[in-house]
């Protein structure tokens, strides 16, 4: 069964029930094969071949969509797909959609990430401080582990990390496909001390690897944190390095949207699920309603997408009596025109969305649509988190 063939005719609708119920099985297969192979590999793009009975088609796929070659009988025409085969056999890794960029980690980098993220955990527990839940999953065996690169945009300085399993996203296939990665930062001139005990704590950050969309007033996440920290906003996140990753677009552009690649490496900020006491959690949102407040009277710039897991908790340091809150992703905020209008889609997450953007459809994201998210935020973490009598 040809699990294209009902894109492909303008008469899906004679086909067999049946037909079609296994055209969509098998493209639901094919799809979770591509995300499978996307969230294990650094790739750009990658070919596959789909072959049904006596026929096959090419496929290409990238973060915008996929790429089908017509069908054709590859018993009665083999030299099409043998001179395929030759062909994808003399292609460099980059051009077969590797990351060119992104290399896989040698053993001493894969156990100096194993020390570090090991070292962070005991620590964390034999102190009693606030643990980053789950950490030892960026350490799974079913990822392999890679060296990659990021890039200053500002400073142009070129900076390099070794991760494994991300410990959020990495199941998208298309559009954005945001993972966040545990990063250890690496050096070629690295001495002894650096890669042990506390010296190696310190190069932990956190890596966000994502495609952003190249579309109409959509701003670089990198710019919008520029402009944040030129404008004095309180706490957003202490970024170390941010930028396109590279100048590569996605191609299979005239079907969706078209995306570039970017990351952005911050310091390890923890959930806000680690919150430890109602005051504390007062305090966490308390910061992060500042920083929205203070980004929209100086800039006009309205978040969108506040939400329990971009409120973030900067643990307690030296000076400070409790942790802050920092309010994250800022990638698909926006500035709102005199007349509080933007041209911008709707964007948000469901369950904090305020009323009116779940009302009207056509309504497009307000400040007074964000303080509404940072209430629903702080309901949901107090009633999920906390015992209570009621």
């Amino acid at each position: 069964m040809d699990p294209f063939r009902p894109l492909f005719t303008n008469c899906s609708h004679q086909l067999r029930r049946s037909d079609n119920n296994l055209a969509k099985s098998l493209l639901e297969r094919l799809s979770t094969y591509l995300s499978a192979q996307f969230s294990r590999q650094h790739r750009m793009f990658t070919f596959a071949l789909c072959v049904f009975g006596r026929y096959t088609r090419f496929l290409r796929v990238d973060r915008s969509g996929i790429v089908v070659s017509e069908a054709f009988n590859y018993i009665a025409n083999p030299r099409i797909l043998a001179e395929f085969l030759w062909r994808y056999n003399h292609l460099s890794a980059s051009k077969r959609g590797f990351d060119p960029y992104s290399q896989p980690a040698s053993l001493s980098e894969r156990r100096m990430l194993n020390r570090a993220i090991t070292e962070y955990t005991k620590l964390a527990k034999a102190e009693e401080a606030r643990r980053f839940p789950q950490m030892r999953k960026s350490l799974s065996s079913d990822y392999p582990a890679y060296r990659i690169r990021a890039v200053d945009e500002y400073s142009g300085a070129l900076q390099y990390y070794i991760v494994r399993r991300p410990f959020t996203g990495g199941q998208s296939l298309f559009g954005r496909a945001t993972r966040g990665y545990v990063a250890l930062r690496i050096y070629d001139d690295q001495d002894e001390e650096a890669t042990e005990g506390k010296a190696l704590l310190k190069r932990l950050a956190f890596l966000k690897d994502s495609w952003r969309i190249v579309e109409g007033e959509m701003e670089r996440e990198v710019d919008i944190y520029e402009e944040l920290k030129a404008h004095h906003i309180p706490f957003i996140p202490s970024v170390l390095c941010a930028g396109d990753h590279s100048r590569w677009e996605t191609l299979s552009r005239k079907a969706r949207r078209a995306y570039i690649h970017h990351r952005v490496v911050q310091e390890l900020a923890f959930p806000l699920s680690t919150v430890t006491n109602a005051k504390e959690l007062v305090h966490v949102i308390r910061d992060a309603l500042q920083s929205l407040i203070e980004a929209y009277t100086k800039l006009r710039r309205v978040h969108r997408d506040v939400s329990d897991r971009n409120i973030m908790i900067n643990d307690v340091r030296e000076g400070d009596s409790t942790a802050h809150g920092v309010l994250n992703d800022w990638d698909m905020s926006c500035i709102l025109n005199e007349d509080e209008s933007t041209t911008a889609t709707r964007v948000g997450t469901w369950y904090f969305m305020s009323a009116h953007l779940l009302y009207d459809p056509r309504r497009t994201n307000g400040f007074y649509d964000d303080l509404e998210s940072i209430l629903w935020v702080f309901l949901y973490v107090a009633v999920h988190h906390f015992k209570y009598t009621g």
